[in-house]
């Protein structure tokens, strides 16, 4: 498993806890017009995504000449890394696998920073300074953060990530901050920095429309940026027709669907409570997170045993930082958390 979301054929899925998508599935706008979209199937796509990119920019409050759209966050990762000509990366650690596998790609050395178990996974204060460290080495360096941090879903401190921000641009080292969680939870778009990229012009910020409006499926994702030769550079990479007419279309619902985000920040807010209550009272540590998701240990083996029940969770042996003994789940409804809790209690 690479990721969530894959198994061996020969177990029957009834619940997936392994991917973190909107607990409210996809929104009826988008599924009404996936239903009746056989004509746009004939029609090749906007490859400047000119209408979607007008939505995003009317919605984040940015310009639209700052985006640039693309085949989910995977695509965008691996292009934003090789038009940036990154021979070095910080990254901490544990965090999406994905970063590194796009590094791995290209050559570029990683320097890990491991965050603890003891301090609860959070970014220190003291990171502040191995920035400062880092870009004393020389060569093109890049920053690549997660907030909410997947997979621990723990938040960078406001005044923290100000400030690291500041040294970036400062120093013009490339930071590549992952929001592609932070629009699912209530009140997470004001601790975005998405509409300062005008003054950092070496942020870049990423985000997805996978998580939130659970359609991993479409694939589409964007990049934003206020450093238009480099977004220049990204669109030149990139494959022609990278964003489907139906992937566009269904952004541009999406993007209405406020009310459909909201209620799902209210969902994940009171149910990821309920989960690390139960999860606690069976005995497992579980660490604070701010996202749609926990991360919790236990020295049980509990993949193949939920596995024969129909359930999948998250593993997170192959995540740098962590071992066979973290698990990572999704929250969803309640009735499909206390049918997970039950199946869990039944593996011990």
């Amino acid at each position: 498993m690479r990721h969530g979301g894959e198994v061996c054929g020969k177990y029957h899925i009834k619940s997936d806890f392994s991917v973190n998508l909107n607990p409210l599935g996809v929104p009826g706008s988008i599924l009404r017009y996936l239903e009746q979209a056989e004509d746009e199937l004939m029609k090749y796509p906007d490859q400047d995504c000119t209408g979607l990119r007008h939505k995003i920019a009317e919605a984040d409050g940015i310009d639209e000449r700052e985006i640039v759209c693309g085949n989910g966050a995977s695509e965008l990762i691996d292009l934003v890394l090789r038009a940036s000509e990154t021979e070095r990366v910080l990254l901490p650690v544990p965090t999406f696998t994905g970063y590194e596998r796009a590094l791995e790609n290209i050559g570029a050395e990683v320097e890990r920073y491991r965050l603890t178990a003891e301090k609860g996974f959070i970014l220190p204060e003291a990171f502040a300074d191995e920035i400062e460290r880092s870009a004393g080495k020389g060569g093109t360096l890049m920053l690549i953060l997660c907030n909410p941090n997947n997979p621990t879903g723990r938040m960078i401190k406001p005044e923290l990530l100000k400030e690291i921000s500041e040294i970036c641009e400062k120093k013009k080292i490339r930071l590549l901050l992952d929001e592609c969680y932070l629009g699912m939870l209530n009140g997470g778009m004001k601790r975005s920095l998405r509409t300062s990229v005008k003054k950092l012009r070496h942020l870049i910020v990423l985000d997805a429309f996978t998580k939130k409006y659970a359609m991993p499926g479409l694939r589409l994702g964007y990049l934003i940026s206020g450093d238009p030769a480099l977004l220049d550079r990204v669109r030149a990479l990139q494959a022609e027709w990278s964003v489907s007419t139906l992937a566009q279309k269904a952004g541009i619902l999406a993007l209405q669907e406020r009310e459909w985000l909201r209620e799902a920040g209210i969902l994940i807010e009171s149910e990821r409570g309920y989960l690390a209550e139960a999860l606690r009272e069976s005995g497992f540590t579980v660490y604070d997170s701010e996202a749609g998701f926990l991360m919790f240990q236990t020295d049980k083996e509990l993949m193949e045993p939920l596995l024969e029940q129909g359930f999948l969770i998250r593993s997170c042996e192959n995540i740098p930082g962590l071992n066979g003994s973290f698990y990572r789940i999704a929250v969803k409804r309640h009735e499909e958390n206390e049918e997970l809790m039950r199946a869990i209690r039944r593996s011990l």
